[in-house]
């Protein structure tokens, strides 16, 4: 039967099954149809990673969240004396107070770190406590190259602060021995030039020409915390040794371990910084 005898529907019915045009509309259709199951699952991901990271913020409020240890960093107080024209023209003396810091000859850092899983819902949160001891020397504080006087340094009033960003996370008492003598130390920083967040104690320094020129120190940190450890390398040489039985550390930070051991039980990792390798110096004021 020729085209032109076709009924009409039976010619509809050819043209639609060549027809490119009505493939393509078909195909577009399919994908838009198949797109909306694609686009709940999505929605689905995104609703459980919101849900993920709400349970790992609740848990860390609770528990301690990711820490910066920094320090111990001396810091001596001195007076500072700035001239200054009066209303009727006449120099004047204005005395401040300000801050000279000092950071340790040798810092070595020794810790362990205890994973541990809490659930929230369906979730999954890991969390840690770590054991460190932190022990080196500082050498005597000199301020001949400021050129202040010997009367307007505080020495009475000299203190060494150790930063840590959550101090909820602090679980024993934190002791200093300092040079042969022990100091408890107190939450809060006289000032935040070098940290914003830690705790802080007093120390005796000897200032008289026939004391030590190296004060040697320790202390014992016991800390919760979550998702990250970091170190702050203050020292003249810094050495950090860690060991955990978590088994998938991810190293991140300016350095990367000079040794490390990954096993199915856990990893054991060793850090050594020099004072050349960072971008500050040993002492400073303010």
């Amino acid at each position: 039967m020729s085209e032109e005898k076709l009924p009409f529907f039976e010619k509809a019915n050819q043209w639609i099954r060549n027809s490119v045009t009505i493939r393509l509309i078909t195909i577009g259709i399919l994908l838009l149809l198949m797109l909306i199951p694609v686009s709940m699952v999505q929605d689905l991901i995104r609703e459980r990673e919101y849900r993920q990271n709400e349970a790992i913020e609740e848990v860390s409020a609770k528990w301690g969240e990711s820490q910066t240890c920094i320090g111990p960093v001396l810091t001596v107080p001195y007076n500072s004396y700035t001239r200054i024209k009066d209303d009727e023209g006449q120099l004047k003396l204005i005395q401040s107070r300000e801050f000279a810091h000092f950071f340790p000859s040798k810092l070595k850092v020794d810790g362990e770190v205890f994973p541990e899983i809490r659930y929230r819902g369906i979730y999954e949160v890991t969390v840690y406590n770590s054991h460190l001891t932190l022990d080196g020397d500082f050498p005597r504080p000199d301020f001949s190259d400021w050129k202040i006087d010997d009367k307007d340094i505080l020495w009475n009033e000299s203190f060494v602060s150790v930063g840590l960003s959550d101090l909820r996370g602090i679980e024993e008492k934190v002791i200093l021995n300092w040079g042969g003598r022990s100091y408890d130390f107190n939450p809060g920083v006289e000032t935040n030039d070098v940290i914003s967040s830690g705790i802080s104690t007093r120390v005796f320094i000897d200032n008289n020409d026939s004391a030590s020129v190296i004060i040697p120190f320790a202390l014992a940190l016991n800390f919760n915390g979550s998702s990250l450890l970091e170190f702050v390398p203050i020292g003249k040489s810094t050495q950090v040794s860690l060991a955990s039985s978590w088994a998938s550390p991810k190293f991140d930070g300016a350095f990367l371990p000079d040794k490390r051991d990954i096993t199915n039980t856990g990893f054991a990792a060793q850090w050594e910084v020099l004072h050349l390798n960072r971008p500050y110096p040993q002492s400073f004021k303010g």
